[in-house]
């Protein structure tokens, strides 16, 4: 499995436990590349990766996300990926949509 690295890389990178709480990393605000399945349609739990974002295990279907403020890619799981374009929602707010 090809894993995307940060510009300013060398070499392959293990993906973060979290990174959600590095200062300076926007939480909002960014842009979802595309989705990549992890497994290209086969159910196999070798392929399964972790969010980039959250360190979520077992993710299958990754968002690759940029943003201005970022370089690189990240990819990340489905949950992440709606924070990170949204902004956190609350369920109240939800709610009254």
């Amino acid at each position: 499995m090809k894993r995307l690295e940060n510009e300013d890389d060398a070499a392959p990178r293990d993906p973060p436990a979290q990174i959600w709480n590095k200062r300076g990393l926007p939480h909002r605000g960014w842009i979802d590349g595309g989705v990549w399945d992890a497994c290209n349609g086969a159910d196999d739990p070798e392929t399964i990766v972790r969010c980039e974002m959250c360190g979520q295990t077992r993710v299958r279907l990754l968002h690759l996300m940029t943003h201005p403020e970022y370089k690189g890619i990240l990819q990340v799981g489905p949950i992440c990926a709606e924070k990170m374009v949204l902004g956190y929602v609350t369920k109240a707010k939800k709610d009254s949509e």
